[in-house]
């Protein structure tokens, strides 16, 4: 997809895990989903609970609702990355309105032009801007990154949010999602309307 950031076209690749790994594409795409498959998507001893780490994006996975956005660019801005962002989740809407199950539906945000020296502080940059965007539209917006210090629920010494490479998921709000969004009583009021409104409202586990 074309997206349009400030003076810059990006051309974004939105392709499923199978597309990428028949093209051969090489790291970081290929360790990003070996971790999806082997960490995010799988039980950990570490975890605190029984279950997968991320039962909502393993349900996605295993029902074809995974995509991987591949952004292209070695030298992109917080300012540029925002809007990239910003469109994707324009973008994820018009996904998840044309599925018969919105609420698997996840994009995984890569930048492999960028180091990770240069990609961390955009990536939580872009974060703290669209969080309170996202939740409104009725999308959780996650940051993950290399050794990344935010602790699991169930287990403190848990860290659920460390990826091989910085990166942000766009996913459907569910509704055990009010543990991520307790911070904010307008967040809490959105996740209330999930029910009322007709979107997304299923139940996928609790990451951490």
């Amino acid at each position: 997809m074309r997206v349009r950031a400030g003076r810059r076209t990006i051309e974004v690749e939105l392709s499923p895990p199978e597309t990428m790994r028949a093209a051969g594409r090489a790291d970081p795409i290929r360790r990003v989903d070996d971790w999806v498959r082997e960490r995010i998507a799988a039980p950990h001893p570490e975890l605190g609970r029984s279950g997968d780490v991320c039962p909502f994006v393993a349900a996605s996975f295993n029902n074809d609702g995974l995509r991987y956005a591949v952004v292209p660019g070695d030298d992109l801005s917080a300012a540029t990355v925002t809007a990239v962002v910003a469109s994707l989740g324009t973008h994820f809407d018009h996904v998840r309105r044309q599925s018969s199950r919105p609420h698997l539906q996840t994009f995984i945000t890569l930048f492999p032009g960028m180091t990770d020296e240069a990609l961390t502080p955009i990536i939580l940059s872009v974060h703290h801007t669209l969080k309170d965007s996202f939740v409104r539209a009725h999308r959780m917006l996650g940051e993950f990154m290399p050794d990344y210090e935010s602790p699991g629920i169930h287990n403190p010494h848990f860290r659920p949010l460390t990826s091989p490479v910085p990166l942000l998921v766009i996913r459907s709000m569910v509704a055990n999602d009010s543990i991520f969004l307790d911070s904010h009583d307008d967040w809490l009021r959105e996740h209330s309307r999930l029910s009322t409104t007709g979107r997304p409202h299923q139940r996928a586990g609790t990451l951490s």
